[in-house]
Parts: structure tokens; C-alpha cells; sequence
């Protein structure tokens, strides 16, 4: 697998990204608070950034057939650079401003990220394929968790030095420095790599008159000239992209991985409103909450460099229930479990979040990878139309879940306290694993254990065959023959 110029790029981008969304959760809850802003809607400011991310998802495939992929990412990064600074500036506007302009501000972020991750994802299908996909897929995500890491540890330096505002300002100013050298390097055109081997494909099979490719939508008019030239008129018709969102999601497997996006989001997602708040009950002094936002982001990318390595090796499905087994002990620790009757200690409830950032690796990374795979071995024609439609759909996914995970978190909060809230999400992991094992995935744990005793009894049979060659030999060699 190599890692292009574009690639890399497209890599650095996310770093800084996400290094700016980092910055929320852990410095606009108190802020808020100071100003009188309830907990519930800190949640709904949270939320607006996802829901903005869903609605912008979907439509970014029509997007990009009309508009260069180049252009978009450019106006995106412009319009999410303006936006971070922006909601830096809400801490200097009263109680109300600073609610309205948040979540406008939030609404900004999201539809600009989605643009830019759509966009992300269609360059990498055209550039990779089958494990390259995965393993490319695995670094990207690795390095979401990385520029969450570098976001919490540096803006909380910054955070001292200048306050609320410093951090979001120096990471838009980034953003905004590294614009012109992206604007040089991203591709132009979104299916160039496609479009380009149809071309061939045409010329080689040197289509006659009236030929048409009903599989792809075009049709093809060649006439050749006394001196053999070729002239092509091409008419292409789009396919309706509700059709293409239908057929994706008439996929069982396609829909079963859009699901668990949802649901690993919503999980993943419900402490960013309530995790200061907590921090503040337990005593925790507000310059290390970074800190405690920070360094679960370190996991992350531990378990990506494992899945990364893995999972050639060990099916997909069993990743997932891997993920959910690990959700369900974090989620008991971070509490700590009330039922479990665990003792109330800043230690066991950070391990708990660091372990949940492990887990997560496990339960999102191969998704993409699964829809992937199911797309080119089932939709052959048309194949990069249905990619892009279902990165679409994962983007939108993974939005929903962080929509619905702040206020869930929020609402769970305030009916039941946060060490029962916990034990909720503890107990919903776990139903999960158990959904994935019953539909399918025991028979593939089943036969991957005893592949591995398999193994190992060959093994030993191997070792005591050598041993008996080893203990006749002599006998032999005696003989009078």
C-alpha cells in the first residue's frame, strides 16, 4: 500500500480538523455555564454540529457531480476555518447571543466537514481497494484520534495562556495558512481515475455506430473517417440517486453496517456535554480538563495500528463484537458502576475512558471497509456512483449517532444521575454484542477458535512426529540389514 502526495494531504487536513473540534468539549461547558446556559442546551449546541453534518452528507454526492471536488474542499476549508474562530468569539457575547451564534457557528462546522470528509472518502475509493482500502481507512481514522489528542493537549496550553478565545483562534489561523498548498494538491475532478479507464476501454473495444453501455447510463456514437480517426458523441444519463439510496440499503449487510455506525456514535458520543460537569462534582481543577479529554485520544490510535494488523487475519464481524465487549466493560468504569457498587475514583473513571477510546477502532473501523466490499462484488455496474452515494450514508450515519449521543447523554444525566446513565450504556453494549453474536457472527467466533486449537494440535503432532523420527533413528542405524 502507498501513501500518494494527495493522500497524505488529505491525512494532514483531518489532523487539523479535528484538533479544532476538540476544543469544545472540554472548554464550552464551563464557559456556558458562567454565562447561566443550561446543560440541556450546551447538548443542543453539540448537536447542531452533527445534524448540519447529516443533512450536508447527503446532498454532497449531487454536489459534487456539478461543482469540481478541488473548489468544494477549498470553500469548505474556508468556511470551517471562519467558523472555529467564530465560536471562539461567542465567550465575549451575553447569555442569549452566545446561544444563537453557537449554534450557528456549530451548524458551520459540520456542513463544512461534511463536504470536506465526502470528498475525503471518494478520493480514497478511486485510489484503493480491497485491504489497501482498509488498511488506508485505518490510518485515516487513526488520525481523527490524533488530531483530537494534539487539539486537547496544545489547546490546553493555549487555553492558560490566553483563555477561551486563544485556542480557537491559532487553530482557524492554521487552517486558513494551509489552504493555498491543499488548493495545489487535491484533484480536480472526483472520478478522474474512472473516467479515465472507461475512455480506454471505449477506444480499445472501438464502438460502432448505435453501440450502447446500457450498464453504465452512456451511450456511445463512433464513426470513423477515411483516415481512421474516431469521433464519440456521449450521452450521459445519472441514475436517480434515490434508486442508488434504495439499493444500498436494500443490502442487508450494507444496512447492518449503517446501523452500528449509528449506534457506535451514539455510544461513543454521549459524554462531551456531561463530562465537565461531572469533572466539576469530582473536584477536578479546570485546567486539566484537557488532560482528561485528551488522553483517551491516545487509544484510539494504539487500536488502530492493531486492527490495522489484525485484520487480515480475523473476520470483520468478529472486530465488531470485540468493540462491543470492550464498550460494555469502559462504559461500567467510567462511572463507576453504581449496581456494581464500584467506589466513586478519578483514576478508574479515566482507564474507563481511555479503554472506551480503545474500543472504538475495533467498533467502527472495519464498517467502512465492509460496505466497501459488498459494493464492488455486488453493484458492479455503476460502481463509483454507489460509492459515493455510500459514503454519503456513512457520513450521515456517524452524524445521526452524534446527534442523538450528547442528548441522550444529557437526558439520561439529568433523569438518572451519570453512574447510572453508564450502567444504561453498559447494559445496551453488551444487548448489542449478544444481537451480533445470535444473527451470524457465532458460527465465524466458532470456527476461528477452532482454527486456532487446529493449528495448535498440528503443531504438537508435528513436535512428537520429529520426536519419534528422532528416538527410532538409532534403532534403526543397528540392524543387521
Amino acid at each position: 500500500m502507498k501513501v500518494n502526495i494527495v493522500v497524505s494531504t488529505l491525512m494532514g487536513v483531518s489532523v487539523i480538523l479535528n484538533a479544532a473540534i476538540a476544543l469544545v468539549g472540554p472548554f464550552f461547558p464551563p464557559e456556558a455555564e458562567k454565562k447561566g446556559v443550561d446543560l440541556k442546551t450546551v447538548g443542543y449546541i453539540f448537536s447542531a454540529y452533527p445534524s448540519a453534518f447529516v443533512i450536508v452528507s447527503l446532498v454532497m454526492p449531487t454536489v459534487l457531480h456539478f461543482i469540481n471536488q478541488r473548489a468544494v474542499f477549498i470553500i469548505s476549508a474556508v468556511i470551517y476555518a471562519a467558523s472555529v474562530a467564530g465560536f471562539g468569539s461567542i465567550i465575549f457575547m451575553d447569555k442569549n447571543l452566545m446561544v444563537y451564534l453557537g449554534l450557528s457557528f456549530r451548524i458551520l462546522q459540520g456542513s463544512s466537514n461534511a463536504a470536506l470528509y465526502t470528498t475525503t472518502y471518494s478520493i480514497f475509493s478511486t485510489q484503493y481497494e480491497g485491504g489497501d482500502f482498509m488498511k488506508i481507512n485505518s490510518v485515516f481514522k487513526g488520525t481523527i484520534g490524533g488530531g483530537l489528542l494534539i487539539g486537547l493537549l496544545v489547546g490546553t496550553v493555549l487555553y492558560i495562556i490566553g483563555g477561551y478565545f486563544l485556542p480557537f483562534l491559532v487553530y482557524s489561523v492554521i487552517m486558513l495558512l494551509c489552504i493555498p498548498f491543499v488548493a495545489r494538491i487535491i484533484p480536480a475532478k472526483p472520478m478522474e481515475q474512472e473516467s479515465n479507464t472507461k475512455n480506454e476501454r471505449n477506444i480499445d473495444g472501438d464502438i460502432e455506430l448505435g453501440e450502447s453501455n446500457h450498464s453504465s447510463g452512456i451511450q456511445t456514437l463512433g464513426m470513423k473517417s477515411e483516415t481512421g480517426s474516431k469521433f464519440k458523441i456521449v450521452n450521459n444519463s445519472r441514475i436517480n440517486p434515490f434508486k442508488l439510496v434504495w439499493r444500498l440499503l436494500s443490502n442487508k449487510i450494507i444496512l447492518k453496517c449503517l446501523i452500528l455506525s449509528v449506534v457506535d456514535m451514539v455510544l461513543l458520543n454521549f459524554a462531551p456535554a456531561i463530562l465537565s460537569k461531572r469533572l466539576s462534582e469530582l473536584n477536578v481543577d479546570k485546567k486539566l480538563y484537557g488532560l482528561f479529554f485528551a488522553l483517551p485520544f491516545i487509544f484510539p490510535v494504539v487500536s488502530a495500528l492493531i486492527v490495522v494488523k489484525v485484520m487480515e487475519k480475523i473476520d470483520s464481524q468478529i472486530l465488531l463484537c470485540i468493540g462491543k465487549l470492550l464498550m460494555g466493560v469502559a462504559f461500567l468504569l467510567i462511572g463507576p458502576s453504581y449496581y456494581w457498587g464500584f467506589q466513586e475514583n478519578i483514576w478508574v473513571m479515566l482507564a474507563g475512558i481511555s479503554l472506551l477510546g480503545f474500543s472504538a477502532s475495533f467498533a467502527v473501523i472495519p464498517l467502512m471497509p465492509m460496505i466497501m466490499t459488498e459494493i464492488k462484488e455486488k453493484f458492479v455496474k455503476n460502481t463509483q456512483n454507489y460509492i459515493n452515494t455510500a459514503s454519503s450514508l456513512y457520513n450521515s450515519a456517524f452524524g445521526l449517532g452524534s446527534i442523538i449521543g450528547p442528548l441522550l447523554g444529557a437526558h439520561l444525566n439529568s433523569y438518572f444521575g451519570f453512574r447510572v446513565c453508564t450502567d444504561i450504556l453498559s447494559n445496551f453494549s453488551v444487548f448489542l454484542l449478544i444481537i451480533l453474536i445470535v444473527t451470524g457472527n457465532f458460527w465465524k467466533i466458532l470456527g476461528y477458535v477452532r482454527k486456532l486449537f487446529a493449528k495448535k494440535s498440528e503443531e504438537d503432532q508435528g513436535r512428537l512426529s520429529v520426536g519419534s523420527t528422532a528416538s527410532i533413528q538409532p534403532e534403526t542405524v543397528e540392524t543387521p540389514f
